[in-house]
């Protein structure tokens, strides 16, 4: 009985030994320095095409710091999922501009236009048609 007890206390010890590092990693890998400011924010999830699946994601990494390049005061969170066979894109769009201006600037917007056509992801963000 004792052995079986110090088995079930030395599993237990691991596990929480485990939980706790898990619990640490994010402020381990300096996650945590990503400041999120309160303001406007933009969120959109629009159905894609066959072509995203196909696409690795240092595609829409590559599009993100394209946007960013475009409109430096905002900061772009594009990225592709998947879900029941069907693809869909993403956006997180946060800026340090009024409400009232619009998701992307009209050299984001060109920025975007071109990206769309180089790649064939059918991608609709902040009003592009």
């Amino acid at each position: 009985m004792k052995l079986a007890k110090r088995i079930y206390l030395g599993l237990l010890g691991l596990w929480l030994l485990a939980c706790s590092i898990r619990a640490l990693i994010p402020w381990l890998g300096n996650y945590q320095t990503e400041q999120f400011i309160s303001g406007p924010f933009y969120i959109s999830g629009v159905e894609s095409n066959a072509v995203t699946g196909a696409q690795p994601a240092s595609v829409f990494a590559e599009l993100n710091k394209r946007l960013e390049a475009a409109q430096p005061d905002t900061r772009f969170f594009c990225s592709p999922w998947e879900e029941s066979g069907e693809y869909y894109c993403q956006a997180l769009i946060l800026k340090s501009v009024r409400a009232e201006a619009p998701e992307l600037s009209p050299a984001a917007r060109k920025v975007l236009q071109e990206w769309v056509a180089e790649t064939g992801i059918r991608f609709w963000v902040g009003g592009l048609d």
